[in-house]
């Protein structure tokens, strides 16, 4: 964790999935067959640091049904389009953090907006950058008339989520009004960035957009010239 910058860094590893995402990041205990990167931290620590760093927890997204048309309103002909859905989305509101994720393969160092790297097949495009509502997870009861609680996201594993399901300590702000409900095929990789293979990677929880690196890029040495022979003693 870096307090200056107020970063918070965790190692992880893509999952390579082979089929449409349902999670963004999962936990250990989380379906990592269905979610883009996996990472071995508990969500509950993560989420004790971001609020060490200031993140203020916030309201996530929901979804709920559009009002009926009047009466009197013209009827509309079916066109595909988002007008033609019956749910609405509530925006996520409130504190959060931005998502990056860094891996070096053959081709050199990556970071790249988490957005980025989800194609979202409806809208024919990359999920829009948004800032991640910190929503914390919940505390669930895990004996009737017992004290003991469990945080969700340790349980699950869900750690952040583009949908509706589950409790995820960090939820994308405005999901598909149909994103994990009647259509799983909403989110996929973006496979023209996303690696084929389960690469190790940085996943950065950032309070504030990051415009630099956090180690600033480095020239490469010059190739090391071959060591003159020494004349040997006469």
């Amino acid at each position: 964790m870096d307090r200056r910058q107020r970063i918070v860094a965790v190692r992880g590893r893509f999952n390579s999935p082979k089929q449409p995402l349902e999670y963004l990041v999962t936990a250990p205990h989380g379906s990592h067959y269905e979610s883009l990167v996996a990472i071995a931290a508990k969500p509950s620590e993560i989420a004790a640091a971001l609020i060490s760093l200031g993140v203020d927890t916030g309201t996530p997204p929901k979804r709920v049904r559009k009002p009926a048309p009047a009466a009197s309103a013209p009827a509309r002909k079916g066109a595909g389009g988002m007008d033609d859905i019956p749910f609405e989305v509530v925006p996520g509101a409130g504190g959060g953090v931005y998502l990056y994720v860094e891996w070096n393969d053959d081709h050199g160092f990556h970071r790249h907006r988490i957005e980025d790297l989800v194609f979202e097949r409806i809208e024919g495009r990359t999920i829009p950058h948004a800032r991640f509502v910190f929503a914390n997870s919940e505390l669930l009861s895990l004996r009737p008339r017992n004290d003991a609680t469990a945080y969700a996201a340790d349980l699950d594993g869900n750690f952040a989520s583009c949908g509706f399901g589950g409790s995820p300590v960090l939820a994308y702000p405005t999901p598909h009004p149909y994103a994990m409900e009647s259509d799983l095929e909403i989110y996929q990789p973006n496979w023209t960035l996303v690696p084929n293979d389960e690469l190790p990677l940085t996943l950065l929880f950032a309070c504030e957009d990051m415009e630099s690196p956090l180690v600033p890029s480095m020239k490469p040495p010059p190739a090391s010239a071959p060591a003159s022979r020494t004349a040997s003693p006469r």
